[in-house]
C-alpha cells in the first residue's frame, strides 16, 4: 500500500465544488482556508437561534445534533468525524462524488451554514439577515451557481496523511488491505467507502487533476 517512495500506492480523491477551483489553483489544495466563510460564530448564532421555540422548523428538528456535533468538533462514539478546518481525502471516488454532489457548496460545514440560514429565513427572515446580512460574502455564495468536482492525487506521501480521527495510518492501510484481499468480488473502491485520510499541508496544483459533475 506503501511504495519503496513512501507513497501511498492508491489514488486518493477530494469531493468539492468548481467555487474552490481557483483558489485551489492559487494555494494548493489544502492551503487556504477563508475564515469569513468558515464562520463557526455564524453557524452558532444560526443554531441559537433556531433553538427558539418561536423559531421551530423541521430542518433543525432533524439536523441540531449535526449541527451540534460540528461547533463542538466532536469525533462520535461510532466514529463519526464533524471536525472541521482539515483537508480530507478518500480511498473510494464514489465516497467523494457522493460528497460532491450532496454538498452544494462543496463544502459540509459550508453547506450547513447555507442550509442554517435559509431554514431560519423561512420562518424569521429578518434575524436570518441580521445574523447573515445581505453585505456578507456568503450571501454571494448562497446565490451563485456552482459545479461539483472531483480531485484526484496521486502518491500522496504516506507521512502526510492521518486518518480523519488524526491517528497514525497504518492500522487503517491494514485494515484496506485485508478487506481487499479477502473480499475479491468487489471493487476495492467500493469496499474502501467508509475509509477517508486527513492531509497535513497542502498539494500543490500541478500534482491534481479535476473533473467537472453534473449537478
Amino acid at each position: 500500500m506503501i511504495d519503496s517512495m513512501g507513497r501511498l500506492a492508491v489514488p486518493l480523491y477530494h469531493g468539492t465544488s468548481s467555487y474552490f477551483l481557483a483558489q485551489i489553483r492559487e494555494h494548493g489544495l489544502g492551503g487556504f482556508r477563508d475564515s469569513k466563510l468558515f464562520d463557526a460564530e455564524i453557524l452558532a448564532n444560526l443554531a441559537h437561534a433556531l433553538d427558539n421555540t418561536r423559531n421551530s422548523t423541521e430542518w433543525w428538528e432533524f439536523n441540531d445534533f449535526i449541527v451540534r456535533a460540528m461547533l463542538e468538533q466532536r469525533v462520535s462514539d461510532g466514529g463519526f468525524n464533524f471536525r472541521y478546518g482539515y483537508t480530507y481525502l478518500t480511498p473510494s471516488k464514489s465516497t467523494a462524488h457522493r460528497y460532491a454532489t450532496s454538498n452544494r457548496l462543496g463544502s459540509e460545514f459550508l453547506t450547513t451554514i447555507y442550509q442554517a440560514y435559509m431554514a431560519l429565513a423561512s420562518i424569521n427572515p429578518v434575524e436570518a439577515e441580521n445574523i447573515v446580512p445581505n453585505s456578507h460574502c456568503l450571501r454571494t455564495i448562497f446565490q451563485e451557481t456552482h459545479r461539483p468536482v472531483i480531485l484526484t492525487l496521486k502518491n500522496v506521501a504516506a507521512g502526510r496523511l492521518r486518518t480523519e480521527q488524526g491517528n497514525p495510518i497504518y492500522e487503517q492501510l491494514n485494515q484496506m488491505i485485508s478487506m481487499r484481499d479477502s473480499v475479491s468480488n468487489i471493487e476495492p473502491q467500493v469496499l474502501w467507502q467508509q475509509f477517508n485520510f486527513e492531509l497535513e499541508g497542502s498539494i500543490d496544483w500541478s500534482h491534481l487533476d479535476f473533473s467537472l459533475l453534473d449537478d
